[in-house]
């Protein structure tokens, strides 16, 4: 910690950069995620296992097995803070990428499956007379399923990737695509947890509410994928699988995302004209 007081004595300011692209280990995006994974994370982590030292310590005859637990847990997650405090100073670029897709794909996964609940035929049948949903809401519910089911195959399809490549440590992309690529994806994972949210009793909420929510999430996780799709065909389908050394490859990535852009706008498309009847009948 004293060192990087000393090399960065104050905050790293977010990395905005659009001309670094070329700075490669030096790249704002990288030492301000160091950084913070340090000074924030990592002194979180740290603080949290001394005060269960210190708590086992002081109460060491009573509740071992508690006191244990706690300790354990406090030294899985300094392990991991101090794990990626190192990654971000020597891990390539995408594999960055990939840990944050890794992250996201765990959250993806439970909102499908939550999504999947909801709409359950099983809980729609038994569900108690307040809480039967209208053909409507269920029309609504079950139009979301697909957009829920191509997102999170977006992200894997590049994501199963991880284990099978050997990569570059650098891409060309600059500090300020790096940044948006890890704030979108959080972006996207808020944008079906509000449309969750919006549907979770329909019938019992404003339609115009209901709808206006749908619509405007959808909307959302359209503009989202329009710029992800750019990156990943400008710079990391490129950087994957280079053109004069795996130009097969290359195409056949190029062509799933076209493809899977289409399917991606149809789905969204329904989904949005399904929100927009919703409560008008």
């Amino acid at each position: 910690m004293e060192t990087l007081n000393e090399i960065f004595p104050g905050r790293i300011p977010e990395p905005y950069q659009t001309n670094d692209q070329h700075s490669n280990e030096f790249k704002i995006y990288r030492l301000y995620c160091f950084e913070s994974s340090i000074r924030i994370d990592l002194k979180f982590h740290l603080e949290y296992l001394f005060q269960q030292s210190v708590y086992a310590i002081k109460n060491f005859k009573r509740s071992k097995n508690r006191h244990r637990c706690f300790m354990q847990f406090a030294s899985s997650f300094t392990d991991e803070g101090i794990d990626s405090a190192i990654g971000f100073s020597k891990k390539s670029e995408l594999s960055l990428i990939w840990d944050i897709w890794e992250n996201a794909l765990d959250h993806y996964d439970e909102k499908l499956e939550l999504l999947s609940i909801q709409r359950s035929p099983m809980r729609i049948r038994y569900a108690v007379d307040d809480n039967l949903w209208s053909e409507a809401a269920i029309e609504l519910g079950t139009s979301l399923i697909p957009v829920f089911k191509l997102i999170r195959l977006f992200f894997k399809k590049l994501y199963r990737q991880r284990i099978k490549q050997e990569v570059k440590l650098f891409t060309e992309m600059c500090s300020d695509q790096l940044y948006w690529l890890d704030r979108s994806t959080d972006d996207i994972r808020k944008s079906l947890c509000s449309m969750l949210y919006s549907i979770e009793d329909p019938d019992h909420i404003d339609p115009l509410e209901t709808r206006l929510a749908i619509m405007e999430g959808v909307k959302q996780l359209v503009t989202y994928f329009e710029s992800y799709l750019c990156l990943i065909n400008g710079h990391i389908i490129p950087t994957l699988f280079p053109v004069d050394t795996d130009f097969t490859s290359y195409v056949y990535f190029q062509n799933w995302y076209i493809t899977w852009t289409t399917s991606f706008l149809l789905a969204t498309d329904n989904s949005i004209q399904i929100a927009q009847s919703f409560g008008e009948t």
